[in-house]
């Protein structure tokens, strides 16, 4: 069982674009991401759960509730980047993923790696932090960043519905590299003795 969070909603918009308020913003682009992702998985016969369905904020307890209560085997947050307003983000491109707990840092490795070549998109790293929503400790959690809002090439790369496809072919394919590679490591012969 998977679940997918799509970062910001409700009175939160999340960061907003190079086209700033006529543009989509940062709430609806993860959605569109993580609701691609949600169906390519379930076209695989995983069963999945997405923490919002609608427009709305839930809580960091909430979300973390929902995960604990359907008995996740791991938690993506989908995000997109920004950078501060005094920043040149011309130049702020690539994917990267945070973890907490080691537990998940195969499943980011294995995801940045294949989004990456679904993309074409440069791999900014995998990295340790203490984003709330990478605290779970019962089950690998990630917090996901897709792209940069604040780079013009990004952004119109990010409203494409070809590239959330791809992105989600990616989240995908990189999920399904890492049970592969975790299953394969449980199933190396024991020593003789």
């Amino acid at each position: 069982m998977r679940k997918l969070q799509p970062a910001h909603g409700g009175n939160d918009p999340g960061a907003l674009g190079v086209a700033g308020l006529t543009g989509p913003d940062e709430r609806n682009l993860n959605y569109m991401n993580a609701y691609a992702a949600y169906l390519q998985l379930r076209a695989l016969g995983a069963t999945v759960y997405m923490t919002q369905t609608n427009d709305e904020r839930l809580s960091y307890e909430q979300r973390m509730d929902i995960a604990r209560d359907t008995r996740a085997d791991f938690y993506l947050s989908f995000h997109l980047n920004s950078t501060a307003e005094s920043t040149d983000s011309t130049n702020a491109k690539g994917i990267e993923i945070y973890y907490n707990e080691e537990l998940a840092i195969p499943l980011g490795e294995a995801i940045l790696s294949e989004v990456c070549r679904s993309t074409g998109r440069r791999s900014r790293g995998v990295f340790a932090a203490t984003f709330r929503v990478t605290q779970m400790t019962h089950t690998p959690s990630l917090l996901c960043e897709m792209g940069y809002m604040v780079s013009p090439e990004e952004y119109e790369q990010l409203c494409d519905p070809q590239y959330i496809y791809r992105v989600a072919l990616g989240v995908s394919s990189g999920i399904l590299k890492a049970i592969r590679n975790a299953d394969a490591s449980t199933a190396q012969p024991q020593a003789a003795e």
